[in-house]
């Protein structure tokens, strides 16, 4: 399990993805929470946010049709700012088995060059907290659940 962790004040620059929690198909039960990341500027980075529950480099994964069984909860994103250098900033794919609990994004302010930055949301339970959002960035498709969903 992993629990209790805090990253501040960091710059990424450039890369592939920035904030980012992943986990297997199939992988077993685990927990991931009371996670956040904050203070953090982003300079032309692809995935500025992500969310990853459907992980498998090279799609060469033995249990890709499995959902994951680890548990996402109590993760905040607070004071993000900068730059994706692609259309989708904000990426939040948890599992099917398993959606994500107490998800945050607070004072968001990523640009996609002259393009309005664009969220996705799957298996997200309840509505993640959208809090002093910047207007450059909304939400494109989301499959959110009841916060009462089992």
């Amino acid at each position: 399990d992993v629990r209790g962790l805090v990253i501040r004040n960091c710059t990424v620059r450039g890369t592939t993805n920035g904030l980012r929690i992943k986990t297997w198909p199939g992988s077993p039960p685990g927990r991931a929470s009371n996670i956040t990341f904050e203070d953090i500027i982003m300079a032309d980075v692809s995935n500025p946010i992500l969310i990853d529950q459907r992980y498998c480099p090279h799609g060469r994964c033995s249990d890709v049709d499995k959902p994951s069984r680890v548990q996402i909860s109590d993760v905040t994103f607070r004071r993000i700012q900068g730059t994706s250098s692609s259309k989708v900033a904000v990426q939040l794919r948890c599992s099917e088995e398993q959606p994500c609990s107490g998800v945050r994004l607070d004072g968001i302010n990523l640009r996609c060059g002259d393009q309005p930055c664009h969220a996705q949301f799957a298996n997200v339970r309840g509505t993640p907290a959208l809090e002093a959002q910047a207007p450059s960035l909304w939400v494109q498709e989301a499959h959110v659940l009841p916060s009462d969903a089992e």
